[in-house]
C-alpha cells in the first residue's frame, strides 16, 4: 500500500481504512458431538423437544445484534 500511495501520491486525495467485509467463522467443539451437546442441554435446563426453537431463536438474537450497527447507519448487511 505504501508503494503505492507513494507513487500516485499526487493523484490520491484521501485514504480511507477499515473492514469492509468481516466474516466470522467458529464452532464451539462442545456441541460438535451428541454428548457434548446433551450435556449442555442439561446444564441449561434445556428439553430435547426445545432445542430446535431455541436453536432458531439464539440464531436469530446474534443476527440482529451482529448487523445492528450497519442498519443503523443504513449500510448493507448480508
Amino acid at each position: 500500500m505504501q508503494q503505492f500511495a507513494s507513487r500516485f501520491q499526487d493523484r490520491i486525495q484521501g485514504v480511507v481504512s477499515g473492514f469492509d467485509r468481516l466474516p466470522l467463522r467458529g464452532s464451539l467443539r462442545k456441541l460438535n458431538h451428541a454428548q457434548g451437546t446433551e450435556v449442555c442441554l442439561y446444564m441449561n435446563d434445556i428439553l430435547f423437544k426445545d432445542y430446535e426453537s431455541r436453536v432458531k431463536r439464539v440464531s436469530q438474537r446474534v443476527k440482529e445484534l451482529s448487523t445492528a450497527p450497519a442498519r443503523e447507519q443504513n449500510l448493507p448487511a448480508e
